[in-house]
């Protein structure tokens, strides 16, 4: 900080790094799909804050619906061990849109940002073992990894 105690622009964070593990990573190499014409155009809209909020929607839902915890509803009342397989129906752009209305800060909640939704689903699955290194890391220390729902 200088003396006046304004702080230093090598001191204030990005939105983007401000993000948890793995969102303020560069994403540019593991999301797909990615409608632009040049790599300069991709790799930003790859590290976008509202991308990662999008993202980190999505692994909200994917835990919520197939994670430990996830309400199982049986699928025929006559077999015990029969449960509904939602697949990723739950994924849909408004279901994603909706969760992002619900992000948690350092997160973007608006959005206006739809992608391919094949290319959407593929891009998750990279991002998943990236997650799941995070929230175990994050979980052994005693912490919040930042995508779980608080």
């Amino acid at each position: 900080m200088d003396s006046d105690r304004t702080p230093r622009r090598k001191d204030v964070k990005t939105l983007k790094q401000q993000l948890p593990y793995p969102y303020n990573q560069d994403l540019s190499k593991i999301l797909r799909g990615l409608n632009r014409r040049t790599s300069f155009a991709r790799r930003r809209l790859a590290n976008d804050p509202v991308t990662a909020a999008y993202l980190a929607a999505a692994v909200r839902l994917i835990q919520r619906h197939l994670g430990p915890g996830a309400s199982r509803t049986s699928a025929d009342p006559d077999d015990d061990d029969s449960i509904e397989r939602p697949l990723l129906s739950f994924l849909s752009q408004r279901a994603v849109a909706a969760e992002v209305g619900r992000t948690p800060p350092p997160f973007h909640r608006v959005g206006g940002r739809f992608f391919a939704h094949r290319a959407y689903i593929r891009s998750l699955q990279p991002l998943r073992s990236m997650v799941a290194d995070a929230h175990d890391h994050e979980s052994s220390a005693g912490g919040h990894c930042g995508s779980c729902a608080q």
